[in-house]
Parts: structure tokens; C-alpha cells; sequence
């Protein structure tokens, strides 16, 4: 697997198969959003976006926050079909945690992405009272 950073939004909204992927981390894929996601997040400087390509297709996708130049904060992770639960996520976020010389990631998720990130390796913490009236999860894992 080889991954590229992606350094400007309109690399994202240019290219349908990264697009299409970012949409399959939305709860709700609309282009609108997909166009919010690259010019709100990805355009900021803490913004950091990585493709992952296997025999030079894109198989995946992983946004983040970079947080005091110590931590990642996951936006956005997303694989097509054919290449879930073979490990490649697990790599990308390794290495994307090398190239951007951090320890420590993390991720807030709904209970559907809690078992994956527990399996990973991340500690997995419920957020009590969130504001949107479902269970989420803190997950956290350091290198």
C-alpha cells in the first residue's frame, strides 16, 4: 500500500473516487457536504488528508486535526469493500502517525465503529450525555 497526502481541497473534490469516499465517512453524503468536509476542514492548516492506493487505485481514505503538533484527531476514515478487514486501515493510521511525527491519535465514533477500534488497539471510553442522544466513543491510541 502506498499513501499520498492530498494538500488542497480541490484535490479532493476533483478526483470522484476520493470524493466518493469521504462521502462513505459522512452520516449524511450530499455533494454539499462532501464540499463543506474539503473546503472547511481540509483547507485549514491543521487539516491533514491522505489517500492510501494499492496497484495505483485508491482503495482509501483518512482526514484528520492535528492537535498541538502531538496528536491526530481521525475526521474521516473510510475503505472500499473489497479492502475492509485486511488490515490496510490499521497500516495507514501507523503510518500516517510516522509522517506527521506524532504519538497519539484518536477518534470520536458511534457504537457501529467502537468494535473496530477496540480490535485496533485504541482504549474505547463512552462520552456520557453527548448532545446528539446516541452513545459515542472516545477511542485513543498511542504509538
Amino acid at each position: 500500500m502506498n499513501i499520498e497526502k492530498i494538500t488542497t481541497p480541490s484535490e479532493i473534490l476533483a478526483n470522484h473516487e476520493i470524493a466518493e469516499l469521504v462521502g462513505m465517512s459522512l452520516y449524511k453524503s450530499t455533494t454539499g457536504a462532501i464540499q463543506n468536509v474539503a473546503q472547511g476542514i481540509y483547507a485549514q492548516q491543521q487539516g491533514r488528508f491522505y489517500i492510501a492506493k494499492e496497484d495505483g487505485k485508491i482503495i482509501g481514505i483518512i482526514g484528520m486535526r492535528k492537535i498541538a503538533n502531538k496528536r491526530l484527531v481521525i475526521l474521516h476514515l473510510a475503505f472500499l469493500e473489497d479492502y475492509r478487514g485486511k488490515g490496510y486501515a490499521k497500516n495507514l493510521i501507523k503510518e500516517v502517525c510516522e509522517l506527521e511525527h506524532v504519538n497519539e491519535i484518536a477518534a470520536e465514533v458511534n457504537h457501529t465503529q467502537k468494535d473496530y477500534f477496540k480490535k485496533s488497539g485504541f482504549k474505547v471510553n463512552l462520552i456520557e450525555n453527548h448532545i446528539t442522544g446516541q452513545d459515542l466513543y472516545w477511542c485513543k491510541k498511542s504509538f
